[in-house]
């Protein structure tokens, strides 16, 4: 069973999060700006949909067209963990 770290709590339309890949590593992420959470039809599943503003892989910044660039990150998963999404401003 995985523990329940409440992440769809954390942040609401229009709030700015940052959203970790793996737990321990700190050096892959996306930073951006919630357009829509909840259940996301389009990929059916709960999570936040965000308007990427940073991306980070490997601790080296990615190249983005910010217009284009849509992450979506659930809300819980099997690999979860407390610090995976955090609101930022």
């Amino acid at each position: 069973m995985t523990q329940n770290y409440n992440h769809h709590l954390k942040a609401e339309v229009g709030d700015y999060i940052k959203s970790y890949d793996f737990r321990g590593v700190d050096d892959c992420y996306a930073v951006g700006l919630v357009l829509e959470k909840g259940f996301l039809a389009d990929v059916g599943f709960s999570g936040y949909k965000i308007a990427t503003v940073e991306r980070v892989i490997n601790g080296q910044p990615e190249d983005i067209n910010i217009a284009e660039e849509v992450l979506i990150t659930d809300f819980e998963n099997m690999h979860d963990f407390a610090e995976r999404i955090t609101k930022i401003a």
